[in-house]
C-alpha cells in the first residue's frame, strides 16, 4: 500500500512503539510509550485536511505508517525525557 505521496506504508503502530522507546531508552512495552505515541499523533494531525480521519489512521492495526513517519517521530522524541 502506498500513502498519498507514493511512499510505501509498510510499518506499524508498534514499529512506531518501538521506535519512540529506542530514541528515548525504555522498551516498547512501556505504558508511558502508549501515551507518548497518542501525543505525537494528535499534534501530527493538527495540520492533517481530515485530523479525525488521520488520527483513527494511526491507531488502526496493520501497516499506518511509511520510513519517512519513522523518522519523524525519531525527531519527535529526540530531546524528550519520560
Amino acid at each position: 500500500m502506498q500513502d498519498d505521496q507514493g511512499d510505501i506504508v509498510a510499518y506499524t503502530r508498534e514499529d512506531l512503539h518501538a521506535v519512540l522507546a529506542a530514541q528515548l531508552g525504555t522498551f516498547a512495552g512501556d505504558g508511558r510509550i502508549r501515551a507518548l505515541y497518542e501525543e505525537m499523533i494528535s499534534e501530527w494531525v493538527q495540520t492533517s485536511d481530515d485530523p479525525g480521519g488521520e488520527y483513527a489512521r494511526y491507531f488502526d492495526g496493520g501497516p499506518i505508517a511509511t520510513r519517512a513517519d519513522l523518522t519523524a517521530a525519531m525527531m519527535w522524541a529526540k530531546g524528550r525525557t519520560i
